[in-house]
């Protein structure tokens, strides 16, 4: 059934019920505040066709692609690092010790992208999510600045920013999760639209 516009809603109910949604059903996804709300009402302010399966999917961010080119390193059990970007699904990198503050996951591109997000899989190991973290870039892997931060959520967690140049990423803990190891069955980086 087709969804009836939602103009009549403020950002706060429809940030409510998105998130409730995102959360409910068997679903596990990062919440949805009024701010993102008010944020994508302004995007697509122009819009005033239904939306359809094709035009939803044609408004994904689009994913950094080349994991293989990659070259990953972190802060406990660099040399399974890789096994987080290797796009098997059966494979992933994960601490030895229980999540600490400052641990970290870097990867290096092969050339400078315009980096917007990222996501990070924890589907084979849900409960080993980061708790809290930021994001940096670099363009030389010495001088970093920040692109954002987030809470972990179980499963998947995800942090979006505004879209910056960067050859490096480092993904670190800002807070842990206590008796938990950190896992990432996949990481990915979310490209600029």
């Amino acid at each position: 059934a087709q969804m009836v516009p939602m103009a009549m809603n403020d950002d706060e109910w429809i940030a409510a019920v998105t998130s409730y949604v995102r959360n409910s059903f068997g679903n596990k996804g990062a919440v949805i505040f009024p701010k993102d709300v008010a944020r994508i009402r302004q995007e697509l302010k122009g819009v005033t066709a239904p939306w359809t399966q094709e035009t939803l999917q044609a408004s994904l961010p689009p994913i950094v692609k080349g994991e293989k080119e990659w070259k990953v390193s972190a802060s406990d059990q660099a040399d399974t690092a890789q096994n987080g970007c290797d796009g098997d699904g059966k494979t992933r990198w994960e601490t030895k010790s229980d999540q600490k503050k400052g641990m970290w996951y870097q990867i290096e591109l092969p050339s400078a992208q315009t980096i917007a997000g990222v996501r990070l899989d924890a589907a084979g190991r849900p409960s080993a999510f980061p708790k809290n973290f930021k994001v940096e870039g670099s363009v030389d892997g010495k001088k970093w600045f920040p692109l954002g931060s987030s809470h972990g959520l179980y499963s998947l967690s995800e942090a979006y920013f505004d879209a910056k140049q960067a050859k490096f990423v480092k993904i670190t803990l800002t807070d842990a999760t206590k008796g938990q190891p950190w896992a990432i069955q996949e990481v990915q980086l979310v490209a600029q639209k």
